[in-house]
């Protein structure tokens, strides 16, 4: 695994204080999404044998993680490259990966680093971003952030992203949530912000201990979301050309269209000349 990391990213940003420096915290939600991947990642290989990345295709895993889709795709034959910011996650995924029989090129870095970073590895013929692995920055490093993505692809690359739909979040809007895993209970007060289409939350993170709660974290946290037609219209401005979009249907059962009322969206574009 490479040691490299990039030095643009702030490290009092909320994104090194929870996914570096308390990256213990969120790691068993992490683990607990584990139980998604195989529908997820069949999902992946469905649209790559759609738009003809082949077996042995090299495959770029942006905010790989714990490595619960760059693994599996290596199974399948893909190689994987994985791009994480937490270095513990990342070694999640080497384990995990040495555990399956596999070989992954993981590189630990910020994403607004990603050029320098994966320059000697590109071109990449497919790249996947799961999980909502962007929108920690804003609008104009999401833009780059694609761009830079464009940059590293091979002519006629597949890119699929995977995130939140923002049409949901804007009519179910819950202010106030509780998740637990793995003996971490994380507390999420909610504010939506219609100026820059984002939400604004505060996690609080507890270690339970019987029916004992200890604090452990308090941290401050925004994201950026997107709706159907504003993130094709990001890719495209990124030079990207949106070919599909769906989101799974209940039940991990296919797929099928966006609605208003889908939790969650895919997009897959291709790589093409800029606007």
């Amino acid at each position: 695994m490479s040691a490299d990391k990039g030095m643009s990213g702030n490290l009092t940003h909320w994104t090194h204080r929870l996914f570096v420096d308390n990256a213990n915290l969120y790691l068993p939600f992490l683990e607990a999404a584990r139980q998604q991947a195989p529908g997820e990642v069949q999902v992946l290989v469905d649209q790559f044998q759609q738009f003809d990345v082949a077996p042995k295709a090299r495959v770029l895993d942006v905010g790989c993680g714990i490595g619960r889709h760059s693994v599996p795709l290596a199974l399948e034959g893909y190689d994987v490259v994985g791009f994480d910011l937490s270095p513990l996650y990342l070694e999640k995924a080497s384990q995990a990966a040495k555990a399956a029989g596999v070989t992954l090129r993981l590189v630990q870095g910020d994403t607004r680093d990603l050029a320098g970073l994966l320059e000697g590895e590109a071109p990449f013929d497919a790249i996947v971003n799961m999980f909502t692995s962007h929108g920690y920055y804003g609008y104009d490093d999401d833009l780059r952030f694609f761009q830079v993505l464009h940059g590293l692809a091979a002519p006629d690359a597949v890119l699929v992203v995977e995130t939140l739909n923002r049409d949901f979040i804007l009519r179910n809007f819950i202010p106030i949530g509780i998740e637990e895993a793995g003996g971490i209970e994380k507390r999420d007060r909610r504010h939506l912000n219609l100026e820059t289409s984002s939400v604004e939350c505060t996690w609080t993170f507890y270690e339970r201990n019987g029916e004992d709660l200890t604090h452990r974290l308090g941290i401050e946290l925004e994201l950026r979301m997107y709706s159907l037609h504003e993130i094709s219209q990001l890719l495209g401005r990124a030079g990207w050309r949106t070919v599909n979009s769906f989101t799974e249907s209940p039940g991990g059962h296919g797929t099928s269209p966006v609605t208003p009322d889908s939790f969650r969206m895919w997009i897959v574009a291709r790589r093409g000349d800029k606007n």
